[in-house]
């Protein structure tokens, strides 16, 4: 059931307005963190209109992600709802990643198959936004 929450701010450098973000994680280690969808981590998303402050959105929040197993995320990219993404835009985004409550029991010492206890996994978040789609523009 624990939850750790990660900040970043994610922003459009480019010069042209983008469409149809997306999330995908890769790892170079599978183990059940990332390939387990009930026991493994859970990732989500949410976005504050301002910067967050101690962990707090003092304006609008919006869900970008609801939760998500990693093995999901790890299989294919998925949607994200981000406020905006014009060029130039920033989305000030908290990340919580989640154990999912619950416990696993040991048997004389002997851990259940599938375990989570003692794993850690090094994850690559990318984050990508396909260029708008094409205007025509007749004067």
């Amino acid at each position: 059931g624990d939850t750790f929450n990660r900040y970043i701010d994610l922003t459009n450098i480019g010069t042209l307005n983008g469409a149809s973000p997306t999330l995908q994680l890769s790892v170079p280690a599978a183990n059940a963190l990332t390939t387990n969808s009930s026991t493994g981590l859970q990732i989500s998303i949410a976005a504050c209109s301002i910067a967050w402050v101690a962990g707090t959105c003092n304006e609008t929040t919006t869900a970008v992600l609801a939760s998500t197993p990693a093995a999901t995320l790890v299989a294919t990219a998925q949607s994200l709802n981000l406020p905006s993404n014009l060029a130039g835009s920033t989305n000030r985004l908290k990340i919580s990643i989640a154990l999912p409550a619950g416990n696993e029991s040991v048997l004389n010492g002997v851990l259940p198959v599938g375990t989570v206890q003692g794993l850690t996994s090094a994850i690559t978040w990318s984050f990508t936004v396909a260029e708008r789609a094409a205007i025509t523009s007749n004067s």
